[in-house]
């Protein structure tokens, strides 16, 4: 038997970085779904934006106590230079974006990994946006 994962999410740190890794090592199949999983979509939005800058404006200005950037990344991940989607950091065999038939799409996306196939998605499963 081969597990498949679903993921949902940009890969937007080191900590999701290494899930993402380790998620494809240990899966036969990943499926993507979700616009910020794969397009990157609100989370990066930050993409323009050098990294110093959105932490300066997260842990200082915006900050109402312990004013003071991360230099040691012990109860936080640290950010990546960009937010990315999925495909950018591992192989995954396709998406479906988050519409108001999400249940629908995994529903018969688990009903066909649990039958031991791997889902053919109709093109109405696979828009993003």
């Amino acid at each position: 038997m081969w597990m498949s994962t679903l993921v949902e999410g940009a890969v937007t740190n080191s900590e999701n970085e290494e899930m993402a890794h380790l998620i494809r090592k240990n899966s036969r199949l990943v499926i993507a779904f979700g616009d910020c999983a794969t397009t990157g979509n609100v989370t990066a939005m930050r993409n323009p934006f050098k990294v110093e800058d959105v932490e300066r404006r997260a842990y200082i200005e915006l900050a109402d106590k312990n004013q003071r950037i991360p230099d040691e990344y012990t109860t936080i991940a640290q950010l990546l230079k960009t937010a990315k989607p999925l495909h950018e950091v591992i192989r995954w065999m396709y998406g479906c974006t988050v519409v108001h038939r999400l249940a629908d799409q995994i529903w018969f996306a688990v009903t066909e990994l649990l039958q031991g196939r791997i889902p053919v998605l109709p093109p109405a499963y696979l828009r993003y946006g």
